[in-house]
Order: structure tokens, then C-alpha cells, then sequence
């Protein structure tokens, strides 16, 4: 399994995973059964999913560079695009679900429109020429946060990018004046993240944007002012798996050794852990509310 996602509306669960280089499938199960609908299959692994704000459309994202929308009321393939260049890392919609959103390791973000998926534009922030941010990174996750409506995308280098799809799509030239676009800011926010690995995953909440890195730490940044307001330390590995829930107060990320640890976003202060990876003896910790 590559990705999960809990749907409120049938409290059913899509899985997205497959064998690397063989076998991909998206699949639907439902909790009550456990009965399990595959949605779609592929040639390779099923890397990220992501459901727009109805949960009646589901977007998966394929090594071998597919990014795929279906309709979760019937299971139809509505379209399916191969524009990147490599594996496709994370998806994400729009607020207003006008677009898909992906990131890929070939070093760009593409901007789909949703209904058709037809290309918008191509992101290429992550190859800029310009001062300390010079270089060429993989992209690992793209997000979207309502409350600032920017995109933020990230993975290889020292910082996370903030951006907005139509002001890209209007900075974006032609090949004339590639080198000169490459070596200009444009209208990118750079929020400096410190990890000295790359950061494999992001989640946007509230104005604020957690991030998981090679690190085995998880950082919380306020994105207008772009100022760290929280550290969550203590992960033995790799994080690739982060989620978050505001109301509860409560930040969980996932380990390459299968280790999940959770945190009060509020304190910081780790409250859980457990394994969850096949082989591993069973090991759970976890604090109750109130518990010192």
C-alpha cells in the first residue's frame, strides 16, 4: 500500500498501492464488509490518491508517470494523462476542485483542469536558476491551503514553494526566454523548511503547512509569515506518511521501518506510538487525554 483515504460521506476506505514495476490498483473497500472494488489497474504502482471536496471524484498517480480521475458514483474512467517524465508523487484539487494538481521526481508540478484534463500549465519553480534556491530538486508532494488559496508544493532542496496556478501560467514563456524566466523569482514564495533531508510530505490546515522529511522530524510553518511555529521530533527514520487533525490536536506520520508516532500539534509533546509494519512485533502506546 502506497496510500490511503478515508471517505466521510460512505465511510468506506481507497487504497492505492500495487507491486512496483508489475502491478498498480485502486481499490474501494467497504468498512462494514470489508468487501473490496477495484476502481482501476495499472502496469505499475499506484503512488497517491486524492478526492475532490464531494467525494465524487477520486485521482490516482502511477510510477510509470500516469495520473488517472475516476468517478466514484460509478467507477468511470473519466480521463487519464501521461505528462510527466517520471513517477508521479503526490495529487492534490484545487479548493474548488477546478483543477488536479501533481508533482512528479522529473522535477515539475502539472496543473490539470478537472473535468477535461487538459493541461493548465507546468510548474517549474523547482528549477529556478535564482540565488540561494538555485538547482534542480524531484518533487515529492503538492498541496493546496483554502485559507491562503496558494499551492505549495515540495521535496528535494531547503525549501517548500508557494504558489498560485494562474499566475504561473501567465509567467510561463516560450523557449526564447526560457534561460531569463529561469534566473527571475516570479511570483514563488520560498518558505525555508531547515530539513537537511528532503521533505517527503505535506498536509495544509488552517493557514499553516506540516511537513515530514528524511529528518524523522515533522515541522509546522505558519505559510503567509513563513515562520517555523512548531517541531515534532523523535522519528527513528524516513517520514513518507503525515496526516492532521485540527480538532482534535492531534499530527501523525509514518516511518520507512514502520514506525507511527503521533504528537499534540498545540505542545509538540509525542503522545503515541505504534508499529505497523509486517514482521514487526505488535507495539502500541499510546496516552489517553489528561494522562501526564
Amino acid at each position: 500500500m502506497q496510500d490511503l483515504h478515508f471517505l466521510k460521506t460512505s465511510n468506506n476506505l481507497l487504497v492505492g498501492g500495487g507491486s512496483p514495476g508489475e502491478y498498480g490498483e485502486l481499490s474501494l473497500i467497504d468498512l462494514k464488509t470489508s468487501a473490496r472494488e477495484v476502481i482501476g489497474t495499472f502496469e505499475d504502482v499506484v503512488l497517491a490518491i486524492a478526492v475532490d471536496s464531494a467525494e465524487k471524484r477520486v485521482a490516482a498517480s502511477t510510477a510509470d508517470r500516469y495520473v488517472v480521475v475516476y468517478d466514484l458514483t460509478n467507477g468511470k474512467l473519466l480521463w487519464k494523462s501521461r505528462s510527466h517524465a517520471d513517477w508521479v508523487t503526490g495529487l492534490t484539487f484545487s479548493n474548488d476542485d477546478r483543477f488536479v494538481v501533481s508533482s512528479s521526481k522529473d522535477m515539475t508540478v502539472k496543473v490539470h483542469e478537472t473535468m477535461t484534463g487538459e493541461l493548465f500549465t507546468t510548474y517549474t519553480g523547482h528549477t529556478r536558476q535564482y540565488k540561494a534556491y538555485t538547482g534542480r530538486f524531484r518533487v515529492y508532494d503538492v498541496v493546496f491551503d483554502p485559507k491562503t488559496n496558494s499551492l505549495l508544493s515540495s521535496g528535494e532542496g531547503r525549501a517548500h514553494r508557494v504558489w498560485d496556478a494562474e499566475k504561473a501560467r501567465s509567467e510561463n514563456g516560450t523557449a526564447a526566454d526560457m534561460e531569463k524566466r529561469f534566473s527571475v523569482k516570479g511570483h514563488t514564495q520560498y518558505l525555508d523548511h531547515h530539513f537537511k533531508n528532503t521533505a517527503f510530505k505535506l498536509s495544509a490546515r488552517d493557514g499553516h503547512v506540516f511537513s515530514a522529511s528524511g529528518d524523522g522530524v515533522v515541522k509546522r510553518h505558519d505559510i503567509a509569515s513563513r515562520e517555523l511555529v512548531q517541531r515534532y521530533e523523535g522519528g527513528t527514520d524516513w517520514l513518507f506518511a503525515l496526516d492532521v487533525h485540527m480538532p482534535s490536536k492531534r499530527v501523525a506520520a509514518g516511518a520507512f521501518n514502520g514506525e507511527v508516532r503521533i504528537w499534540d500539534t498545540e505542545t509538540s509533546e509525542a503522545i503515541g506510538r505504534f508499529t505497523a509494519a509486517p514482521g514487526y512485533q505488535p507495539y502500541v502506546q499510546v496516552k489517553k487525554a489528561g494522562e501526564q
